[in-house]
C-alpha cells in the first residue's frame, strides 16, 4: 500500500490564506456585513437587468479607500458574471432595450477583467457608460487595455482637460480633415522721376498695386488639443461613431423634496430546510492533507 505524504509551507498557507480572510471578512462584519453576510442575498444584478429595475452603488472612498474599491471591483465582477448568464438566455429573453451600467469614476477600480466585458456586454443587451478622469488611468492597467476601451466604445464625450498630454489624446479620437488654408497678398508701389538737365518743364509719375490670393490645402486635427483645453463649463465634444458635434450640456437642479424610489425588499433569512456550511469551524478539514 503506497501512502503519498506532503510538506505544507505553513508561512505561504498563512500569507494566502491570512491575508484572503483579512479581505473577506471586511465585508462579512459591520456595514459591510449588513448587506453581504445574508444567505438569499437582496441584490442580484441578474434579475436587475432582466426586470428594468435600478441599482445606485456609492463607494464610501473617504471613510473607507481600500474596502470601498475592492467592493467596487466585486461588483465589476459580478456584473460581468450576470453577463455571461444573459448571453445563455435566448434573444427573446433578453433586454428589450439595453440596460444603461453607469461606471462613474472607473478609473479608481480598473482591472484586467474588465475589458472582456465591454467585448461581451453588448450582445447581452447592456449599455456600458465608463467615466473617468484621463486617459492615464486606463493605460495604467496596460496599453492595449486603454485601446480596448476606446474601441468598443461608440459615443465618446469629452470634457475639457487640463493637462495638454489628455487633450492630445483626446484630439486624436475625432481624427484629421484636409482644409484650405487661405492666404492674401497685396502691392503697392508709386514713383516720380524727372531729368536733371531739362528743356522743358514736363517730369513723369507713375503708380501701380496688386493683389493675389492662394489657397494651400494642410491636414489639421477637427478639433485641436488647444480648442479641447479652451472648453468652457457645460462645454463637450461629443463624437457618435464618425460625427462630431460640439454641445453645451444643461446644468439640472433638483428641488429640494425629491420622491423617494420604492426599495425592492427580499426576504435574506436562512430557510428553515437549509444549514450553513459552518466553514469557521471546518478549518482542520482544509489545513490537513495526508
Amino acid at each position: 500500500m503506497l501512502v503519498w505524504q506532503s510538506e505544507l509551507d505553513m508561512n505561504r498557507l498563512k500569507q494566502v490564506l491570512g491575508g484572503m480572510a483579512g479581505r473577506i471578512a471586511l465585508f462579512a462584519q459591520g456595514k459591510f456585513g449588513e448587506v453581504f453576510n445574508v444567505y438569499a442575498p437582496e441584490i442580484v444584478l441578474e434579475s436587475i437587468i432582466l426586470e428594468n429595475k435600478m441599482l445606485y452603488v456609492s463607494l464610501p472612498t473617504m471613510g473607507k479607500d481600500t474596502a470601498a474599491l475592492n467592493l467596487g471591483k466585486m461588483i465589476i465582477s459580478d456584473l460581468r458574471s450576470a453577463v455571461a448568464r444573459i448571453q445563455d438566455l435566448p434573444k427573446t429573453q433578453r433586454p428589450k432595450y439595453p440596460f444603461l451600467a453607469v461606471l462613474d469614476e472607473m478609473g479608481a477600480y480598473v482591472m484586467e477583467g474588465v475589458a472582456r466585458l465591454f467585448e461581451q456586454a453588448r450582445s447581452a443587451g447592456v449599455a456600458l457608460v465608463p467615466a473617468f478622469q484621463s486617459f492615464s488611468q486606463l493605460n495604467k492597467v496596460s496599453q492595449e487595455f486603454g485601446d480596448i476601451i476606446i474601441q468598443n466604445t461608440w459615443q465618446k464625450v469629452i470634457f475639457k482637460f487640463g493637462a495638454s498630454e489628455g487633450a492630445e489624446t483626446a484630439s486624436a479620437l475625432f481624427g484629421k480633415h484636409f482644409k484650405y488654408q487661405k492666404s492674401i497678398s497685396l502691392t503697392g508701389n508709386e514713383s516720380v522721376g524727372s531729368q536733371v538737365l531739362r528743356t522743358r518743364p514736363d517730369s513723369s509719375e507713375s503708380e501701380g498695386g496688386g493683389m493675389s490670393i492662394a489657397y494651400r490645402e494642410e491636414e489639421d486635427y477637427r478639433f485641436s488639443p488647444d480648442k479641447i483645453m479652451a472648453l468652457g463649463m457645460g462645454e463637450v465634444f461629443a463624437l457618435s461613431g464618425s460625427r462630431a458635434y460640439h454641445l453645451r450640456t444643461p446644468m439640472i437642479n433638483f428641488p429640494d423634496e425629491v420622491l423617494p424610489c420604492e426599495i425592492a425588499r427580499h426576504k435574506v433569512d436562512l430557510p428553515d430546510d437549509k444549514e450553513p456550511l459552518h466553514f469557521e469551524k471546518r478549518l482542520d478539514e482544509f489545513l490537513m492533507v495526508s
